[in-house]
Formats: C-alpha cells, sequence, structure tokens
C-alpha cells in the first residue's frame, strides 16, 4: 500500500467515524428532545383546547344560575310534593285528598292504613295501604284524578277483584263492583329544596 493509499485509508476512516459520531449524538441526544418537544406541544394544544371549552362553559354559568333559580322557585310552587310539616301531617293530609277523590269520582273507602315512612335518598316516601270498592269507570276516573293531579303520587301493588259474580240480567253485569287495593305514596320536598 502507498502513503497516498494509507492517507486516503485514514481520511476515509476519520470521516466514517465522524458521521458515525454525529450519528450516534443525532439518535442519543437531539432526536429524543424533538420527540419529547412534540409531545409536549401536542399536550400543550389539547390543554389550550380544553381550556377554550371551559372559559366557553364557565361564560354561560350565569345564564345557567338564573335557570336554575326560576326552576327552583317554579318547581316549589307547583306543589308536586306533598304538604306537611312531619310525616304524619304529610300521611293525614294525603289521606284527605284520597278520601276526597275517592268520594268525587263514585267510590266507597273501605280502609285506609298509613304505611310508615322511608327515605329514598334525599327524600321521605309517604305511603298508604288503601282498600276501596267502585266499579271500573270510577276506577279508572280514581286513576286520571291521581295522575293528572299537581302532586306526584304513585300507585303501586294494584290488586282488583270482583266484588260478587254478576247474574245475567242484572244491570250491573257490563260494570261490575269491584274491590281494589293499592299502596299509594308521594313524597315529601327535600330538606335542602
Amino acid at each position: 500500500m502507498t502513503a497516498f493509499q494509507g492517507t486516503l485509508v485514514s481520511r476515509i476512516l476519520a470521516l466514517g467515524l465522524l458521521v458515525a459520531i454525529a450519528a450516534g449524538v443525532y439518535l442519543f441526544g437531539i432526536a429524543p428532545v424533538q420527540r419529547e418537544h412534540r409531545t409536549m406541544d401536542a399536550a400543550i394544544a389539547d390543554a389550550s383546547m380544553a381550556l377554550a371549552r371551559f372559559r366557553a362553559m364557565a361564560k354561560t354559568r350565569p345564564a345557567l344560575e338564573s335557570r336554575h333559580e326560576e326552576l327552583s322557585r317554579r318547581h316549589v310552587a307547583t306543589g308536586i310534593y306533598l304538604e306537611g310539616a312531619t310525616d304524619a301531617l304529610a300521611a293525614a293530609a294525603l289521606q284527605e285528598k284520597l278520601s276526597a277523590l275517592i268520594q268525587a269520582n263514585g267510590g266507597a273507602l273501605r280502609s285506609i292504613q298509613v304505611l310508615p315512612a322511608r327515605t329514598d335518598e334525599d327524600f321521605k316516601r309517604i305511603g298508604l295501604r288503601v282498600q276501596i270498592t267502585a266499579n271500573l269507570e270510577s276506577l279508572f276516573h280514581l286513576l286520571y284524578a291521581l295522575e293528572a293531579g299537581e302532586t306526584v303520587l304513585f300507585v303501586d301493588n294494584l290488586d282488583i277483584m270482583a266484588a260478587r259474580r254478576p247474574r245475567r240480567g242484572d244491570g250491573a253485569a257490563g260494570n261490575p263492583t269491584l274491590t281494589i287495593r293499592f299502596d299509594m305514596f308521594g313524597y315529601l320536598r327535600p330538606v335542602s329544596a
């Protein structure tokens, strides 16, 4: 090998070593920093978009609060809850209301029993176990009156039986007298309302 060839080989080796060092610095020093920088830029962009959405939502807060107050006032005024300072007073008011509805719709109250008050989440549930006699039309009107009233009432465990078997030629054959048993309940206004 000549001297010229020896210096050429050493220069090529030096150049290769320089390229290898430069590639190593890029792969192990610069590239990870660039990847981390891109990741951080994406996270900042996502956070900026989320912040913009939150700021837009925050601008609607006063309108939502006023709407909430309006609905709360209207909700309190509608009377959807049972009235009464105590469970017993609410049950008595519910008994009066039910008795009046039964009489107004052509039924007859046979028995009524106050069920123990129960707490469902923040609400106090006041219930009655009721037995009445009425014909099918009266029952229809009674259930409609319970559903259409302002106070929200629920009927559960509805049991309907014919009080007696109608005979042929009996005028009541088309609308027999029924014995109806059911549980009815409503809720007291929550303390926080």
